[in-house]
């Protein structure tokens, strides 16, 4: 799509490290399993965050971005977030958007059910996850896709997190062999 490779032109000046570095620093950890989190209903319903947090768990934590608030308020630090579409201004709102208050008239968060706690008293809501990032932010590595919007390029930046850079693999359904 065009929004993906004008984002990956975008992004080309921030790129300075790789997931093969990340590969080439876990070949040295002694972690030996991982969790991945996802966002979704589910994750609500199963208080599973809750439950990997109270255990002690001492592997990888990896969520994925749209998890990444609840993982916070649930007391789950992760060790990585992983991010990769491209929307100009949603995604950035599972890191907390400076600049929220600029995008009237955006019901995506009310409607959605990957983190339902976002959609009450946005602004409120918004801003405690500014302050949540901006604290955790400087401990966690951020798997981000050359697609990633400008805006999460820069709230992953702005709160300290380390970024490993990705390229995705896109295709044109469109057209045949592609």
């Amino acid at each position: 799509s065009e929004a993906v490779l004008a984002n990956a032109k975008l992004n080309k000046p921030f790129i300075k490290q790789t997931v093969l570095d990340l590969v080439q620093e876990s070949s040295t950890s002694a972690t030996q399993s991982a969790i991945v989190v996802s966002a979704g209903p589910s994750l609500h319903r199963t208080d599973s965050v809750q439950r990997i947090a109270k255990s002690g768990y001492g592997g990888t934590v990896i969520c994925a971005d749209g998890a990444l608030g609840h993982c916070f308020r649930n007391g789950l630090i992760p060790d990585y977030v992983v991010t990769l579409d491209p929307h100009p201004t949603r995604i950035v709102r599972w890191f907390g958007d400076p600049e929220l208050a600029d995008h009237d008239g955006d019901e995506y968060f009310q409607r959605q059910d990957l983190d339902p706690y976002l959609a009450e008293n946005e602004l409120a809501r918004n801003n405690e996850l500014i302050q949540l990032v901006n604290q955790h932010g400087p401990s966690i590595k951020a798997i981000v896709c050359t697609s990633a919007s400008q805006s999460v390029t820069r709230r992953c930046l702005d709160s300290g997190m380390q970024i490993y850079w990705w390229n995705p693999m896109v295709d044109d359904p469109d057209k045949p062999g592609s």
